[in-house]
């Protein structure tokens, strides 16, 4: 009980405080708290051990499987069950395969959860019976751990109710175009925005606008698309395992001594958005099997 009433107050803070001036950190907060109870429910149990010495360096060993999983199940601390989470994966990927078999030759696109389709009205039937279906439970489960459902039903901002669970209206697209998983471009009217991981959008949109015109951005977001490593946002990073020494000034002259046993270079990364021969298999036996 203690775990569903902490997943419900995030989820109304990250819906009510989400646009209120202020209130960032806070909305910041909720949201990562509620995304890290699921990696906290399913974080492997059964872990190498990994070691350093001055021979082999950093090294990995294969853990017991048998000691470390009495370890984790005699251990006080422990509140979690592993299977809770295996559990609400495999029932979440299940209802997300009730609306892409509903929505058939309309279905384009989905994430774990959320939908891309066309022509919609055709499936609100599917849609009511979903949410009347997820309303009833929810209902019951309030009912069982005494909890008042109205919790279950924040307020955005802008007064509007966002229940928890239910298929929701998110909007309408002119243009739609995916390479694959995380991987799409979408225009609204004059608006263009892309959802690619590792690449942030409120750099890499405007250096795609900058170079073609909003239709046009459609035809080059292919698997030959490269976009500059100044125009991605994206970081990768480079371990240093060896000590350095020497000086460095700064932008107003000032020289200073460092000593740096190890770290970590961060600089600029490109995005290629190559598509693995794998997902190229798949679209051609998708096409040819009909």
């Amino acid at each position: 009980k203690e775990i569903i009433q902490s997943i419900i107050k995030l989820y109304k803070d990250k819906t009510t405080l989400k646009g209120v001036k202020g209130k960032e950190v806070e909305y910041l907060n909720s949201k990562g708290l509620l995304n890290a109870i699921y990696g906290m429910m399913v974080t492997d149990i059964i872990r190498d051990v990994i070691g350093y010495d001055n021979e082999l360096e950093w090294n990995t060993k294969e853990s017991n499987a048998a000691k470390e999983l009495e370890k984790y199940n005699k251990s006080r601390r422990r509140f979690n069950y592993y299977p809770w989470g295996i559990f609400c994966t495999a029932y979440s990927r299940r209802n997300l395969w009730t609306g892409i078999i509903n929505f058939k030759e309309d279905y384009l696109y989905s994430d774990t959860d959320s939908i891309k389709c066309i022509n919609m009205q055709k499936h609100e039937s599917y849609i009511l019976k979903y949410n009347a279906m997820c309303d009833k439970k929810l209902k019951l489960m309030c009912k069982h751990y005494g909890i008042d459902y109205a919790e279950l039903e924040p307020k955005t901002i802008k007064g509007e109710t966002k229940p928890l669970g239910v298929w929701d209206y998110d909007g309408h697209y002119d243009y739609f175009k995916t390479l694959g998983a995380k991987r799409y471009m979408v225009s609204e009217g004059d608006k263009l925005s892309i959802t690619v991981s590792g690449v942030n959008k409120k750099v890499a949109v405007p250096y795609l606008l900058k170079m073609h015109p909003i239709r046009e951005c459609f035809d080059i977001f292919s698997e030959s698309l490269e976009i500059p490593a100044e125009h991605t946002g994206k970081l990768t990073h480079y371990y240093i395992d060896n000590a350095y020494h020497g000086v460095v000034t700064d932008y107003l002259g000032v020289s200073y001594k460092y000593h740096s046993l190890s770290g970590v270079y961060l600089e600029p990364a490109s995005y290629s958005f190559d598509i693995s021969i794998e997902y190229l298999d798949f679209l051609k036996g998708v096409f040819y099997t009909k």
